[in-house]
């Protein structure tokens, strides 16, 4: 008697299972339940440090400020900790764990009646360094699931992005809006506007936690590729040669030259033209720091602002 398989995801166009539908669609949610906790947990900051830690508008701004630019500094240590050693699946679970156990400490720190500064910045740090660890690599490893080589993943890839992009989104907007309406206002019978933040906070908490199952709920799915190196160490291994051998070669197209092995370097051609591709973005990059700092005021001079206008004229 011959055994029959049993076939776990239906296929598409006979002979292929969707990429998107039953295997990157677990990455989507997770993004959005990340997305949501993310922004839920920041997006009232400025609110608590005030009214519960009795900041000024200069104390709480400076202090959402510190937090969130290591928020922006740690995807550096997840996107190599990725490359180097754990690769993306295990990163991104590592970091969601220690995440989620940020966040749990600032909800215990923001009990009212007994709001613990040490617990709610130990948290707030925690936080930090656990996004760090999702921030490089989830989208990453939501690539690394199609064969670009095959017309149906190249086309589902395209969409995936789309998804991605929408999936972060739809996290902003109800941590924008619910998660901070709970934060400021309460829900009756669970405390009201007292037990707002705490509520208000227990929702990201929640939201990660499902979103570290839901990942983990397709873990025998996944493509996970082994860890291969990290390209960030090289492209500024390679920066740092043409710097200290500047001198010795003035006659090349390009300062980064120097390094590669043609012209006496340490590197790979290949990798030298990689890295000079992406140092042409310099320039777009300096002109988007007025913009990101102008921006990110409406996570704090914007509420301050908003909170001291009179909005029934």
């Amino acid at each position: 008697m011959v055994k029959m398989e049993h076939l776990e995801t239906p296929l598409v166009g006979g002979d292929r299972p969707s990429v998107l539908k039953y295997t990157a669609s677990y990455i989507i949610g997770t993004e959005f339940c990340e997305r949501l906790a993310y922004y839920g947990f920041a997006g009232s900051l400025v609110l608590f440090f005030q009214t519960q830690l009795d900041y000024s508008n200069e104390e709480a701004v400076n202090a959402f400020y510190l937090w969130n630019g290591a928020v922006y500094v740690t995807p550096l240590l997840g996107g190599y900790i990725a490359d180097t050693y754990l690769g993306r699946y295990k990163t991104i679970l590592f970091f969601a764990i220690i995440y989620l156990f940020g966040l749990a400490l600032f909800l215990f720190g923001s009990i009212p009646g007994g709001v613990n500064g040490g617990l709610v910045f130990t948290g707030m740090y925690v936080v930090a360094l656990g996004a760090g660890g999702i921030k490089p690599n989830c989208s990453t490893m939501g690539a690394d699931q199609f064969d670009l080589k095959i017309e149906q993943d190249a086309k589902e890839a395209k969409q995936f992005f789309s998804y991605f992009y929408w999936s972060i989104n739809l996290g902003a907007l109800l941590a924008y809006t619910i998660v901070a309406y709970i934060c400021q206002y309460g829900l009756p019978g669970l405390g009201g506007e007292t037990w707002g933040f705490f509520v208000g906070y227990l929702i990201p908490t929640i939201f990660l936690g499902i979103g570290i199952a839901v990942f983990m709920s397709a873990t025998t799915k996944y493509v996970k590729h082994p860890p291969q190196g990290s390209m960030v160490s090289k492209a500024l291994g390679i920066m740092f040669e043409a710097v200290v051998r500047r001198g010795q070669n003035t006659n090349l197209a390009h300062w980064l030259d120097v390094a590669s092995k043609v012209h006496g370097g340490s590197y790979d051609p290949n990798d030298v033209e990689s890295v000079k591709y992406v140092t042409r973005l310099f320039p777009y990059l300096a002109v988007m720091i007025p913009y990101w700092g102008i921006y990110g005021q409406t996570k704090t001079a914007f509420q301050i602002q908003g909170c001291q206008m009179n909005s029934k004229l």
